[in-house]
């Protein structure tokens, strides 16, 4: 006697993309440029992905259409926190995590201008941080976090194994010193070989 419970059929939103396409579609019908990054961007750039728990995207939304946006989550979403500078919400079903960073200029602004899409999961196409700021925002939260969240430090070292000599070295070099994280990138990059 097979005692197994039948799978559910595919569900697009099962997670983590369901909150990955929820709000990625929530940001192309208000026309917000948006990109993913964290355990999102490992998933694109990276060779051993890790477990993806909540999501982080950054945005250039104007003031204008922040509270459309809260509105418009609020049948799938939590709204838990709302500052100048980040949404923080929780999806109702799953409780699953989703961060989203309003940009400021200049990095945040650049980060956007050179954003990429990928089909996270082969199913659909969404803006993604590029490699280079994908590896430099790893190592900004790992620093800022005092050393003490090691996911972002392995997201970095792996990102720059996985991507090698496709990298912009002279964009990562500038933004690493401009940023404070020159010393980290140079220890990444060695552990990364």
């Amino acid at each position: 006697m097979n005692d197994e419970k039948p799978r559910p059929p595919y569900d697009r939103y099962n997670e983590p993309f369901a909150s990955v396409y929820a709000i990625a579609d929530l940001f192309e019908h208000l026309g917000v440029a948006y990109a993913l990054g964290g355990a999102c961007a490992r998933l694109a750039y990276g060779a051993h992905p890790r477990k993806v728990d909540a999501t982080v995207f950054i945005a250039e939304m104007p003031d204008t259409l922040k509270d459309p946006f809260i509105e418009a989550t609020q049948t799938r979403f939590h709204v838990e926190q709302t500052t100048p500078r980040e949404i923080r919400l929780k999806r109702l079903s799953t409780l699953f995590d989703v961060r989203i960073r309003l940009a400021r200029p200049p990095f945040e602004t650049e980060m956007l201008a050179r954003r990429q899409e990928h089909g996270l999961g082969r199913r659909r196409l969404v803006w993604v941080l590029s490699p280079e700021d994908a590896i430099l925002s790893a190592l900004f939260w790992y620093d800022r976090s005092g050393g003490a969240q090691i996911a972002y430090w392995d997201d970095a070292v792996d990102m720059l194994h996985t991507q090698g000599d496709t990298l912009d070295r002279a964009y990562l070099d500038a933004w690493a010193q401009r940023l404070g994280l020159r010393t980290l990138l140079h220890a990444a990059q060695d552990a990364s070989v």
